[in-house]
């Protein structure tokens, strides 16, 4: 599938310099061979969500001994994929990617304005085969966007949602992830993204869809 391009190497970015205390739980982690994962807990509240928070659970033979937790933050999320800590379950991780998104994506968001971004999305995300894949499939349906657009601002655009998403892909390559289930996570990620993006569920609990 097309989708495999993502998964191409680019370069390791820098480490932030805000994770102080999760670092040292952590380093502490690793030298008493202790196990790392992470969580992203956004519960929804009816049509809104809560506060979102990231957790850092440190365990040994499946008992947490150690938990941190934080409100969510982009530097710290991408602190967590520099450790190449994991979420617990795909599913989860598939939500902490895609939340993720709204702040590779917001830039271009910014830079295009709202209408324009959310067409050249949806046609990107069709062109490079997402909508062959189970999750972003029934997203990509739901969604009812003009043509493509075409000329110099949508190819620059189209250009940035590629590295936005490409990025994500590296990242889910540093995590560890075989092949096919680092596209499964990528996609799920972008649907958990659309969803929110076009109130797909929303719509659904509304009656409109």
């Amino acid at each position: 599938m097309p989708i495999k391009k993502f998964f191409d190497d680019v370069p390791i970015k820098p480490l932030p310099p805000d994770a102080r205390r999760w670092s040292l739980a952590l380093k502490h982690a690793t030298e008493h061979g202790h196990q790392a994962f992470c969580r992203l807990d956004r519960e929804r509240d009816g049509l809104v969500f809560k506060v979102a928070r990231l957790f850092l659970f440190i365990r040994n033979r499946g008992k947490d001994v150690d938990v941190l937790d934080a409100p969510w933050n982009q530097a710290l999320h991408d602190w967590l994929v520099r450790e190449k800590v994991p979420a617990e379950t795909p599913q989860n991780e598939a939500e902490r990617f895609g939340f993720a998104l709204k702040d590779k994506f917001a830039p271009i968001e910014l830079r295009f304005g709202d209408g324009f971004f959310s067409a050249v999305l949806v046609h990107f995300l069709r062109d490079q085969g997402f909508d062959e894949a189970k999750s972003t499939k029934e997203m990509l349906r739901a969604i009812h966007e003009s043509h493509g657009l075409r000329g110099e601002h949508a190819t620059i655009c189209a250009e940035m949602i590629d590295d936005a998403i490409t990025a994500t892909a590296d990242d889910l390559k540093r995590l560890g992830y075989p092949e096919g289930a680092r596209e499964d996570v990528l996609a799920a990620a972008i649907a958990y993204y659309l969803d929110e993006r076009f109130s797909i569920t929303n719509g659904r609990l509304l009656g409109f869809r």
